[in-house]
Order: C-alpha cells, then structure tokens, then sequence
C-alpha cells in the first residue's frame, strides 16, 4: 500500500466555532434566500465545498440570471437536506436556515475525508492531476444526478488519496442516487448526418428518397422529411397520426390522397387507378384508424402492395405515447414489417428494443444540426397552475395571439369561463370533444387550417394533444406559446396533461414554422407522486404475463363448455388484456409495454422540478431558463377542497387555514377561491371561524347569522338612529303599521337589507343602541 502522508493535507483551522449571531447575519439571510430560490426552481446546484473556522460551507456557482455566488453554511440538517437534493432532486424538508442550528462538531481533516470516502463507494468522484504553488497534486471533484461538489486541490497523488481513504469511515449515505431515467431502450447502430443551417433532408439525401429500413431521428421539425417521400420517385403509404396532419397536408400537396373518416375502400382504390392510368406516383397519406381501407382498396386492384409501395410511419413516437387509449393506431405494425421497403421519421423518436427491429436490420439515421437551433424556454413551477395561467397571461402583450396546449377539455372551459375570453377564444380538439362544446356555444375546432390552408387563430387558441404533433400552423406573427401542465389533474394514474420534453415540448413549439415569440411551461410538481421504475414495471408485468398465460393454460385444459366460458370471460376481462399488453398471436406487445414504461417515466419527472429542468435540458432542443413561484394557497389543496371524501368539518377548516393566509401577493389565487367558496368567506370576515363552526357549518344557518350581524351593524349606524329619532317622538304612541312604514322607508333610504317580517320590533333595539 502506498504510504500517506497525513500531515500534506489541507488543514481545517484551529479557531473557535463562529458564534451563533455570525450565521444570523444580513449578508447569510440574503444568500440562504437565493439558495432557497434556486432550490426551487430545481436547477442543478455546482459549488465547492469549502471549511472555515471549524464550519463548512458550499460556495454556488452563479447560475443563469442571478448574477450573485451565495454560500450556505452546512450545519447538519442543511448538509443532509444538499446531499439529498444532489442525488434525488427533491426540494421538501428544507430546514430553516436561522432557527434550531446545532454547529457540527467533527475531527479536522477527517471531515472531508469521510465525505470523499462515501462518494468513492458512490463511484462519484473524478480525479485530475495538477500544480498549485509548484506543488503536485490532484483536485477532486463529484458529479451527482442533480449537481456537483468541487472538494478542491489535495497536495498528493491519486494512488496516496485512494490509500489513506481505505482507513476512513465514510458518512453513511443520506439518500439513493436517482437520475432520471432514459427515454430510450433501443439496441440499434446510429448513423449521423450534418445538418446545416437553412438545409432540407433532400440535400442530405442524395437519392431523393428515404432509404429503408431506418429510424429517421430528424431532431428538429420542418426540414421536409414528409416532403421528401411525397416527391420521392415512388408510390407511398404515409402514416400520419391525426385527421388535421393530412387536411393540412393535402391542402399544400395536390398529389396526396387523403385517407380519413368516411371514405370508402372503393372510392379510394377509383382514386388509385385513376393516377396509374396517367403514369402518376401514388401518394397515399392515412390515418392509422383508416390504414385497412387503404389495404382493402389495393387488394381489390390486386396489387402487390407490400412488394410496390414504400410504407412510411410519420411521427412514430405516437405509436408508444398513444397507444394505451388509442389501441387502433398500432393497426399497421405487423404489416409495417412485412413490407419491403419501409421506414420511420420523427424530430422525437422513442427508441424502443423490439425484436423484429434488430431482426430486419434497422439502423437510426441522427440528423445532427451543426448549427444553435435550441429555442429559449421558460419553466415556471409553481403550486397553483390556475393562478399562475391568469397571471401570466395579464402580463403578456395584447396585440400578440397567444396558443396554449392544455390537455383537459374540462379545464380548458374552467379557463375561458374564468377569464372571460370566450368571445376572443379557439379550441382546437377531436371531433368528438368539438361536438358537445359547440353546444355550450364555445369557438372549437377539429382542424387548425381552414380551407385555403390558411391558420386560422383568435386572440386565445387552446389545443389538446391532438394538435401536438405534426401539423403546421403557419402566422404572420409570432405567438407566445404556453405548455401546461397540472400533476393534481391526473386520472387514474395516467397523466394526460404532463407534457414530455423529450418528445411533446419539441413537437409543439415545431408547429410554428414561422417560430415564437416566448416559449413558457407552467407546472406543478409533487413529490408524492407514485411511479414504477423499469425494472419494477417489467417485473410486474412479466408476472402478469405469467398469470395471464396460466389462465389460457387452464382454459385448454377444462372440459365442460360452463367452465370454458368462465375462463374466457376472465381472460377477457384482465387489465392485462383490455389494456392491450397481448396481441393477437398471445405475445407480449412491445409498444404497450414501452407505453406503460413511458407513463412512469413521465410521472417521475413531475416529483420534481429538478428532474423536469434536466429533462428539458438532456433534450438538446432547448435553452431552460427556470423560474419558480409558489403561493400561498396551492393546487394540492383545492383538491382537498374538492374532495367528497373528506368531511365538511375538515374542509372548512382547511378554507379558513387558506383565508388565514392570504396577501396582497396572492389576491388573483384568491378571487377565484372567494368566488367559489363566498359564503365562508364573507362569514370568515363578519361572524368568524369560531361561529361557523358553532353553527355546524350548516350553511342556511351561516346565511341567517351574517344577514343579522350585517343588519345589526347597519341600523346602529349613526345617522340610522339619528332618522329614527326624527321620525319617532318620545312618549307618543305610534301604530304597528306606522312604525312599519316608517322604519322600511328608513331602511330603504340607507340602503339596509331587511326581513320585512316583524320590522316594528327593531325600534326598540335601535332606541336602546342610540341610548347605549
């Protein structure tokens, strides 16, 4: 073993600790706040961890637009909470930085040795050898999923660090490490091929045609990969994933046929043999859903068409992000193997490991852009995704159109409504959806172009995930794009309104061919958000599968018909097989099973913003400027509010907590919770909690109780008593219809809400307060 000489070791200082007071210090506040900002806005934190006066601390990096380097001194709880940020991104249990410190006692130089022995067991640490002071030696730093610490210069070899590190006991661990998880699982060989500024995939080409048997990873959208097979010198079957891709594409490319909706297989094979009998290339562009009619349209002409027609998969990352509740669009992938020339394109392909890609010798073709092509992106988490939707939007340009892709029909009219922007407002959504919102009178959709090709865009232009992907939207202006997503929206477990920013961001913000104006993401994050891992998934499910083929074992091996037909409704009936993670043939589905990979994945990424800012950073496509804000009253907590299951009692009481709360910062959260919930808070404000409550928070009883206190502070009013004493005498009797008379007219001169039951009774009460 090589001897260590301890004594070459960077020294700790023998002074005394620092006082308490010195770590309450103006200049400590202001750098625990930025560290607290940047925590949540979860960017990746790099610093150096550093020690003076027996105290260590971390030196950050300045990041982005703070322009500041602040330090924090790492007392226990703090060092534990910056471990467990570094490894897992997680941002709850911050301690407070200025209450209930314990300074650390610990030996002098074993205190960073401990941490590096610990970071060697994590295999974290990178070593680089080096001279300081004509001194040699190595500098060691540690990368973790979510940042990294700088330990600075050691005067020895890496072989006499390594060495004495065998004889120290590391820290224990604070957290497992954590990175996100990969998008892709695919086995296949990656060609590149450069792409330079203003170029299209025709030049890359020089064939003019897409070659077989390829993944096409375009990286960016609009460079006429579609275009390209379109004008390729062949007939074509182009798979496009929605109705408005091939609207919009026919109304630019004459050529094309359009397959979609009712058209039927024989007008479509007249359409074909029409074309042949002029020597024309067919180009035929259809939807998954109406792939078999094409088929059947060729197999009537008695075509060969596995053999004559080049099959093209456009936007193929569909085929796994759609098909858990759109089971039809992987109708053509077991013909799409069976054809002789066939391929796949996509700015945003997810890589999957399917065997019958590596069987047939598929390669990925990476289109590598050599020039900046990332586009400024702002992510703001938050904890109320309504508030900051409205908020963002009073701030924005009023002359700019502003397009918002929100997956939830619900929330999306939640919007409009509370903004007050139906007449200024498009939705742009299915068939299906357009048709019961026309009927609620709104402005909707089914196709972004009208019939001159030409976008046809409002003020406010809210899409859901229909439109995001492949469809052009061509403006004379730019617009500001809005991503939205909300972790507290998903249902049964399936996130619908989280958006990829891998694969969904890119797509979006490539439908603006002519760009955009500001490019923003407003999300909540939730750390209790539950997620499979793969290998939990692919456990789960290879038990599933077991399950499912003993099933179908035992069904083969009954006799009686009654028995039979209890086994077949039970395999019918398994989440297993209505989910479609069997095929026909009783094997596996690889893209059902890559789906349910990609659903995890995704709701992983939402724990957090850390993971969500890396994300959008591993993707290459973008420029992530990342700034939270959080407010008072959050998303979690109108679920609460929402919740049924929970007893009124509680519900309240958490309404009152929320009330408790507010500030002059959160007043636009607050309007839309005072309209919802008026009653409690116009009793928060008059009667009090401790009277609701009494009531039982029975609400016509709450009603009845603010209308008497309105009353009774109303007719005590001055000027009320001072009208009563002008029009009633002392020692004079009066009628009860006189002092009725009287006192409604008093009352209505004031502007006093009344019960006109019994108003005479109120004298007496009036006279005394007067008196009082």
């Amino acid at each position: 073993m090589v001897k260590f000489d301890a004594s070459r070791l960077p020294k700790l200082s023998n002074s005394e600790k620092i006082p308490f007071y010195t770590l309450q210090a103006s200049d400590n506040a202001r750098h625990w706040h930025t560290f607290k900002l940047l925590i949540r806005d979860g960017v990746a934190l790099h610093g150096s961890l550093q020690t003076e006066d027996n105290l260590p601390s971390y030196h950050l990096i300045p990041y982005s637009h703070r322009s500041s380097s602040p330090f924090i001194w790492l007392t226990p709880p703090v060092e534990r909470f910056l471990f467990t940020y570094l490894l897992t991104g997680k941002i709850t249990g911050l301690p407070s930085a200025l209450s209930n410190w314990k300074l650390p006692d610990f030996i002098e130089e074993d205190y960073i040795l401990k941490h590096l022995r610990r970071e060697v067991q994590h295999n974290a640490l990178y070593f680089t050898p080096t001279e300081q002071n004509e001194t040699q030696g190595v500098l060691v730093k540690a990368y973790y999923p979510y940042g990294s610490i700088d330990y600075g210069f050691f005067p020895c070899s890496i072989d006499e660090l390594l060495a004495r590190l065998e004889n120290v006991e590391a820290y224990p661990p604070v957290a497992s490490c954590g990175d996100i998880p990969d998008l892709h699982s695919h086995p296949l060989p990656v060609v590149c091929k450069d792409l330079v500024a203003g170029q299209y995939l025709e030049s890359i080409f020089p064939e003019k045609h897409i070659p077989s048997h390829i993944i096409l990873d375009k990286t960016i959208c609009g460079v006429g990969a579609t275009t390209l097979e379109i004008n390729a010198a062949r007939h074509s079957i182009i798979i496009e994933p929605n109705v408005p891709v091939i609207i919009g594409k026919c109304q630019q490319q004459e050529s094309l046929i359009g397959v979609f909706g009712s058209k039927t297989p024989k007008e479509i094979a007249q359409t074909i043999q029409n074309r042949i009998k002029k020597k024309q290339w067919v180009k035929l562009m259809t939807t998954p859903d109406s792939y078999p009619k094409v088929v059947r349209a060729l197999q009537s002409l008695k075509q060969p068409y596995k053999e004559d027609y080049f099959l093209l998969f456009d936007e193929c990352e569909k085929l796994i992000s759609e098909v858990d509740y759109r089971p039809n669009i992987a109708l053509p992938i077991d013909d799409f193997f069976s054809f002789t020339h066939k391929a796949m394109v996509s700015a945003t392909p997810i890589l999957i490991d399917a065997p019958r890609f590596k069987e047939q010798g598929f390669q990925v073709i990476k289109i590598r852009p050599i020039f900046a092509y990332q586009k400024p992106l702002e992510l703001k988490p938050t904890n109320n995704v309504s508030v900051m939707v409205r908020r963002t939007l009073k701030q924005l340009d009023e002359n700019i159109p502003v397009c918002l892709f929100y997956n939830s029909i619900a929330d999306i009219q939640s919007l409009i409504t509370d903004l007050k922007i139906s007449d200024r407002a498009h939705i742009y959504c299915s068939t299906e959806s357009a048709k019961e919102l026309r009927k609620a009178k709104y402005n909707v959709f089914d196709t972004v172009t009208n019939d001159n090709g030409a976008s046809n865009l409002n003020r406010y232009n809210f899409f859901t995930s229909r439109f995001y992907s492949a469809v052009d939207i061509k403006l004379p202006q730019k617009p500001v794009v809005i991503l939205i997503s909300d972790v507290y929206k998903v249902s049964h477990d399936m996130p619908y309104t989280l958006i990829d920013p891998q694969t969904e961001a890119i797509q979006i913000v490539g439908r603006f061919r002519n760009g955009v104006e500001r490019l923003i993401h407003i999300t909540n994050t939730d750390w209790k958000l539950k997620y499979q891992t793969r290998e939990q998934l692919e456990r789960f499910l290879l038990e599933e599968h077991q399950g499912y083929q003993e099933l179908v074992k035992l069904q083969k091996q009954v006799i009686s018909k009654g028995e039979k037909h209890i086994l077949t409704q039970a395999i019918d009936r398994t989440d297993y097989k209505m989910q479609g993670f069997i095929t026909a043939t009783g094997a596996p589905n690889d893209f059902r099973y890559n789906n349910a990979y990609l659903d995890e994945r995704l709701k992983m990424l939402y724990r957090t913003p850390a993971a969500l800012n890396k994300a959008y950073r591993r993707s290459g496509a973008f420029d992530v400027h990342t700034e939270s804000e959080y407010l008072a009253y959050t998303d979690e907590e109108r679920r609460q509010l929402a919740d049924k299951n929970t007893s009124k009692a509680e519900r309240i009481q958490l309404l009152y907590a929320i009330y408790q709360r507010r500030t002059q910062k959160d007043r636009l959260a607050y309007e839309g919770l005072k309209q919802e919930y008026a009653l409690y808070f116009e009793a928060f404000d008059t009667i009090g909690y401790a009277k609701v409550k009494e009531l039982g928070f029975k609400e016509r009883d709450i009603r009845a109780e603010i209308d008497r206190f309105q009353f009774t502070r109303q007719i005590i009013r001055p000027e009320v008593i001072g009208a009563v004493y002008r029009h009633f005498q002392p020692n004079t009797t009066y009628s009860t219809e006189e002092v009725n008379r009287h006192l409604q007219m008093i009352y209505d001169t004031y502007g006093i809400k009344y019960d006109r039951r019994g108003v005479g009774k109120n004298i007496t009460y009036s006279l005394v307060e007067l008196e009082f």
